[in-house]
């Protein structure tokens, strides 16, 4: 009598392995959402806030001055809120479907050096934007601590 072949046959040692390489990228995705929380955190007690990829982006409407009373259009984003199922969202959090795209320091008298190592953690961070008066050393500073970002002075 003939055995039958079975197609998905692993030994325990290939079930371990795989298991093991599970768990350090599962481990690596947790940090890393962790890490992002932290550092939000961190950025808003330090009177900043942040935008994440899915929240609209405001651009001036095109034929309009640089006036102070000028309003911004909301640029539509693609996703309305976080990717991933809101189950899930609700159950593990939203820091697992979400970046921060943009940093805003808006106290004028926060440490903006201070706000270096926290805006490092955040891995896909595009922009820093300070809405203070920053000395010219520590615009050199942010710029060479942050080279993948975009470090945006306005006063």
């Amino acid at each position: 009598m003939a055995t039958r072949r079975r197609w998905l046959t692993f030994s325990l040692r290939t079930f371990f392995v795989l298991l093991t390489a599970f768990a350090v990228w599962l481990g690596v995705v947790v940090n890393r959402a962790r890490e992002q929380r932290e550092a939000v955190k961190a950025i808003e007690a330090m009177g900043g806030s942040v935008r994440y990829d899915w929240q609209p982006k405001f651009v001036r409407p095109q034929g309009f001055g640089a006036s102070s009373d000028q309003t911004y259009m909301p640029i539509v984003s693609p996703k309305p809120s976080p990717g991933g199922p809101a189950w899930l969202r609700r159950l593990i959090g939203d820091d697992f479907f979400q970046h921060v795209d943009r940093v805003y320091i808006i106290h004028p008298k926060a440490d903006v050096l201070k706000s270096i190592p926290h805006v490092q953690r955040l891995r896909k961070v595009r922009t820093l934007t300070i809405l203070a008066s920053v000395p010219e050393v520590t615009q050199r500073e942010l710029k060479s601590a942050l080279p993948s970002c975009e470090v945006r002075l306005t006063h």
